[in-house]
């Protein structure tokens, strides 16, 4: 399974997960609708790369003196 998902095991509860298994969200099924859904995966996607750009910086070059 790739991506975000939706855990369907409570028959009143959408729980929507990363593709680790980690807790996002939780809807209630009846209210839940697809664009709510997506606005909070998206959303927790982008808390993921601000809290992990570091990750990708490219490390600084040293100076050399002459």
């Amino acid at each position: 399974m790739t991506g975000p998902h939706l855990d369907h095991s409570d028959p009143d509860v959408l729980v929507l997960c990363r593709q680790d298994g980690a807790f996002v969200c939780a809807f209630s099924a009846r209210g839940a609708t697809d664009k709510g859904i997506v606005e909070a995966a998206e959303e927790d996607y982008w808390t993921l790369v601000r809290a992990n750009t570091h990750l990708f910086d490219a490390p600084s070059e040293k100076r050399r003196s002459a």
